[in-house]
C-alpha cells in the first residue's frame, strides 16, 4: 500500500494524518513524500530544491526584498522550505523582515490572500516565493490584476512543477519534483515488503 502522505497531512493535520497512515500498519506500507518514523518512506530532497530557488532569486537576479508564502504550520515539508528561506537570507547578508513571511496552507486562496496582504499593507517586494505551485499560480493571476499596486513587476516562483505551471504566460518558475522516480522506487519497495511478508 502506497500512501501519498503529504496531501493527507496537509488537509487533516499531523495527528489525524498519522492515525490515518497507522491504520494500515499491518499491511506493507510505503509513505510517499513524507518521512514518517517507523514507516518505510520515499521522499525527495526539498531542501536542495528550495536552496536552488533562493540562489536563483538572490545570486542570479539580485533580488533583496523576497516575500515567502509558507505551507501549513507544523507541516514537515513546509518547515524545511521556511528554514531554507531564512538560512539563505542570512547567508547572503539580507536582514530577515518578518512582514515578508506570509502564512499559507498550500491552497490557491493563500496565494491570492498573500497578494492582498502585500497591497493592503503597502509592502513593496522584488519577488514572491510560494511553498507550492497552487499558491504561486493564484498569486500570479492576482498580481496581474493589481499591477498598479506595485512599483515594478514581481517575480513569482512555486514548488512542485505542476503540469498547469507550463500553461501560464509567462511560465511559472518552479522546482521539478521527480514524482515518477518516487513512484517507481515506492512500487519496488512495496513489492519487496509484500513478498517479505508473504513468501511464495
Amino acid at each position: 500500500l502506497m500512501v501519498s502522505s503529504s496531501p493527507v497531512f496537509n488537509w487533516s493535520g499531523i495527528d489525524k494524518g498519522r492515525a490515518f497512515v497507522e491504520q494500515f500498519s499491518q499491511k506493507p506500507t510505503i509513505s510517499l513524500n513524507l518521512d514518517l518514523e517507523g514507516i518505510p518512506s520515499v521522499t525527495v530532497d526539498n531542501r536542495a530544491g528550495m536552496e536552488e530557488i533562493m540562489e536563483h532569486m538572490v545570486a542570479h537576479h539580485g533580488y533583496r526584498r523576497i516575500a515567502f508564502v509558507t505551507g501549513p504550520k507544523h507541516n514537515p515539508e513546509a518547515d524545511i522550505l521556511l528554514d531554507v528561506y531564512l538560512q539563505s537570507l542570512k547567508k547572503h547578508g539580507i536582514e530577515i523582515d518578518h512582514s515578508l513571511i506570509i502564512d499559507g496552507n498550500f491552497r490557491p486562496e493563500s496565494g491570492t490572500d498573500a497578494v492582498n496582504y502585500l497591497i493592503e499593507n503597502r509592502i513593496d517586494i522584488d519577488a514572491l516565493i510560494c511553498a507550492n505551485d497552487d499558491m504561486a499560480l493564484a498569486a500570479m493571476q492576482h498580481l496581474a490584476l493589481h499591477e498598479e499596486s506595485f512599483t515594478h513587476p514581481i517575480a513569482v516562483t512555486g514548488f512542485d512543477d505542476l503540469p498547469m505551471a507550463k500553461e501560464f504566460d509567462p511560465q511559472l518558475t518552479t522546482v521539478v519534483q521527480p514524482m515518477k522516480d518516487v513512484d517507481d522506487i515506492a512500487c519496488e519497495r512495496d513489492t519487496e515488503n509484500f513478498f517479505d511478508n508473504h513468501p511464495l
